[in-house]
């Protein structure tokens, strides 16, 4: 793979990880919330940005700040 199609699969894993987030959002009790399938999604971002390479630097910065960053700070927020 090169370093546009790392990036690809990348964003395409946090759009994921958004919709996973965003399903567990709508189950009103938080006991029934599955926060496995969120951290797994977490897990296996980050094991792609340790793994995948090529991956250009810019592109490994806006993913990971708009992102990862992105959806666990709001993600631990709004799992609340």
């Amino acid at each position: 793979m090169n370093a546009i199609e790392n990036a690809s699969k990348l964003k395409n894993e946090i759009q994921y990880l958004s919709m996973i987030r965003n399903d567990e959002k709508k189950i009103s009790n938080p006991s029934k919330r599955n926060y496995a399938s969120f951290w797994a999604q977490v897990k296996e971002i980050n094991n792609l940005f340790k793994t995948l390479k090529p991956l250009s630097r810019d592109d490994r910065a806006e993913l990971w700040d708009v992102g990862v960053s992105g959806h666990l700070r709001s993600g631990l927020t709004s799992f609340t």
